[in-house]
């Protein structure tokens, strides 16, 4: 029943990765991210009936021909596993997915714990999974990167340099940054220059062109740059809660619950569909049930630096 989603999916591959082939460090603008399959008239009361598709959509780590092998298998495994008919939706970096999931343009998302703490706070989203690492753990890290030739040998020196960030509302590549520069007493007023690049990957290349001093990436974007010699890792944060699939607040609870058993239940090796699990960019490993008190920390933290009184003295979000 499901061959043709699964040639949708081979086809939408294709599409993406006739485009974006050698394109690893561009722009998202130059890309038509807007397309997605599904209706483009998707309003808040797709659920009412029980025939409709479940949107879900993500966070744009890497390009979207690697983001698609990391997602379309889950997406498969879950049309297999619930019954349901789940499509993929592509956006942009630096999308606000938050405000798609809780106005119900999208029913689904995977997202940061920054992004999942606004969403939860402005429209009440729940939080169904964790993503788990490849020790089972449902933690990561993020690194503070420099040139290969940098000077810069740990983040107290960091002071008075510049300083480049990813997506103002990604949890690795600026919060968690942020908070450890905070711990070793690195106000952002206190930094040359900052600057949100967008993505990751654009704060990465922005570094290793010497456009910045620095930059404060998610751990496996740094390491997996830092192994092809782009950079150098000066600084390893403490380990902060993973990224966790989120669903819209008024969809039906038995739907909820259905998907968040399958998720819990999925193993990755079953539903690779597009050769080497290793040439994946940040696979997917699995997932544990989340609860929202365990991004209490993350949360006094984003509160802290986004009151009226935050230390940043204007400029961020």
């Amino acid at each position: 029943e499901r061959t043709k989603s699964g040639l949708l999916w081979f086809g939408l591959l294709l599409l993406f990765g006739s485009h974006l082939i050698g394109c690893d460090s561009r722009r998202v603008e130059e890309i038509d991210l807007s397309q997605r399959a599904g209706d483009p008239g998707l309003s808040q009361a797709v659920w009412e009936t029980g025939d409709e598709v479940l949107l879900f959509s993500f966070e744009m780590h890497t390009t979207p021909r690697e983001d698609a092998k990391r997602y379309v298998p889950l997406i498969q495994y879950l049309n297999r596993a619930t019954g349901l008919d789940f499509e993929l939706r592509f956006t942009s970096y630096n999308h606000d997915l938050g405000q798609d999931l809780g106005q119900g343009v999208i029913h689904f998302a995977q997202m940061g714990g920054a992004a999942y703490i606004r969403a939860r706070e402005e429209y009440g989203v729940v939080a169904l999974v964790h993503e788990l690492n490849h020790e089972s753990k449902s933690q990561c890290r993020s690194v503070i990167i420099v040139p290969p030739g940098s000077p810069i040998q740990n983040i107290e020196e960091i002071a008075g340099r510049t300083l480049a960030f990813g997506s103002p509302l990604s949890t690795g590549d600026y919060l968690v940054p942020r908070i450890h520069l905070f711990k070793h007493g690195i106000t952002l007023a206190e930094l040359a220059g900052y600057e949100f690049t967008g993505s990751a990957y654009d704060a990465v290349s922005a570094v290793a062109a010497g456009q910045f001093d620095a930059a404060g990436v998610s751990g496996w974007v740094g390491q997996r740059y830092a192994a092809e010699g782009l950079v150098k890792i000066i600084h390893h944060t403490d380990t902060f809660t993973s990224c966790c699939i989120v669903a819209h607040q008024n969809l039906p609870l038995d739907v909820i619950e259905e998907v968040k058993r399958a998720l819990i239940a999925y193993r990755p090796a079953e539903s690779v569909v597009f050769g080497d699990r290793s040439a994946v960019a940040h696979s997917l490993d699995g997932f544990s049930e989340a609860k929202d008190e365990n991004y209490d920390e993350l949360r006094t933290w984003w509160q802290r630096f986004h009151s009226p009184a935050s230390e940043s003295g204007g400029g961020t979000p």
